[in-house]
């Protein structure tokens, strides 16, 4: 007899969530008193979502999930017809391909090695060095102190991260210093102005150690926050490579890795100007919540708006990806745990993933959030990660 109730997967995901209407609570439990079958497939699915089947809880993300367990449901039917077809000794093949379908499903662990090998991996902490341009070099840690007088500027470091105050006899714009922040680190500055700027990993800012009379001007590499101090009679400019920001007093981050294709600036709150160095006349300004991205092959700037939160996240301690192609997000967790990720394939550097991760969190739930999507397979040797 053919069944009188079908059923969309999705609404038994959404059963699984709460997120039913009555309509749809009133056919889901109408198929599963139809047959046993269907019973057992529902079980099947709620196991498979509460041993971990998604890096979130986002539309894309239940989607992309329930694809990957109807396909591989449907995988399995095939498999069982086929076997029953099958000799006794291709049942015996068949059954162990069932078993590991079976754990990959439902099992939803990563292919990784012994834990020993992952505590050589650990998330980062504050750490960077401070460069004089005469040569003289100091290793900062949050826990670390130290106190110096150079030309008038008082230079300290606490658990707060280095700080510069100028006095009143401070010379201006005479001497640099460059903070480098290493893979697997983070720091914070505030600049002789009151401009505080958060360091990412793989991160570096040079600056004067007092500002000039007419601007503020720095010139970094890597990714940081800034909460810049309001001066509309001294503006603040950012440079980078070919591009240059000029803020008055704004909060926005910017990502500006050397290796990277791009450079990106998201606005939190004010506004900046970015222009080309090499040709003036390209430029934008952005207003809050909005980015610009330069492109360095074509030296363009587009312009979109944007939820900020994914880009700026970093400096509370969360990682959020929207969307975001999976060789972006190792690449940004390399740089963090200080690791370093090789891919079996291109196309695997191009699935997507959205979800969040907690930046301080040991690198096994990391990997293991991810590697419950079923997609991937996760390997680690030492500081190494291979993925497939």
């Amino acid at each position: 007899m053919a069944p009188k109730y079908t059923i969309d997967i999705k609404i038994i995901w959404k059963s699984i969530h709460g997120q039913l209407t009555v309509e749809e609570q009133k056919l889901l439990q109408n198929w599963l008193n139809e047959d046993s079958s269907h019973r057992s497939y529902y079980l099947q699915a709620k196991r498979y979502y509460q041993k971990g089947t998604s890096f979130s809880n986002s539309k894309a993300e239940m989607d992309r999930a329930w694809q990957s367990f109807a396909n591989r449901e449907r995988l399995m039917r095939r498999r069982l017809i086929f076997r029953k077809l099958a000799v006794a000794a291709s049942i015996l093949i068949l059954v162990a391909a069932t078993t590991s379908i079976l754990y990959w499903q439902f099992n939803n662990q990563p292919a990784l090695v012994a834990p020993g090998q992952l505590s050589l991996i650990e998330p980062g902490s504050g750490k960077a060095t401070l460069f004089f341009d005469d040569g003289r070099t100091y290793e900062l840690t949050n826990s670390g102190k130290l106190q110096l007088q150079e030309d008038g500027v008082a230079i300290s470091n606490t658990k707060n991260g280095l700080a510069y105050v100028a006095g009143e006899n401070a010379l201006a714009g005479t001497r640099y210093n460059i903070l480098r922040v290493p893979r697997g680190g983070e720091y914070a500055l505030t600049l002789p102005d009151g401009t505080h700027v958060w360091m990412n990993s793989e991160s570096s800012i040079r600056y004067p150690i007092k500002f000039g009379e007419n601007e503020r001007r720095v010139e970094i590499q890597g990714q940081a926050f800034f909460e810049v101090a309001h001066n509309e009679e001294k503006p603040f400019l950012v440079w980078s490579g070919n591009q240059q920001i000029q803020v008055l007093g704004t909060q926005f981050d910017l990502k500006a890795y050397q290796n990277d294709e791009t450079i990106t600036t998201t606005l939190v709150r004010g506004s900046v100007r970015i222009r080309l160095k090499n040709d003036p006349e390209v430029q934008e300004t952005l207003a809050p919540n909005e980015q610009c991205t330069f492109n360095k092959t074509d030296n363009s700037l587009n312009k979109r708006v944007v939820e900020t939160l994914p880009f700026v996240s970093w400096r509370n301690g969360r990682l959020v990806f929207e969307n975001e192609e999976l060789g972006e997000i190792m690449k940004t967790l390399g740089r963090w745990y200080d690791f370093d990720v090789v891919f079996a394939s291109e196309k695997t550097k191009h699935i997507r993933f959205t979800g969040t991760l907690k930046r301080y969190d040991k690198i096994d739930k990391v990997l293991n959030k991810i590697a419950k999507t079923n997609e991937i397979r996760i390997n680690v040797n030492e500081n190494r990660i291979s993925i497939e």
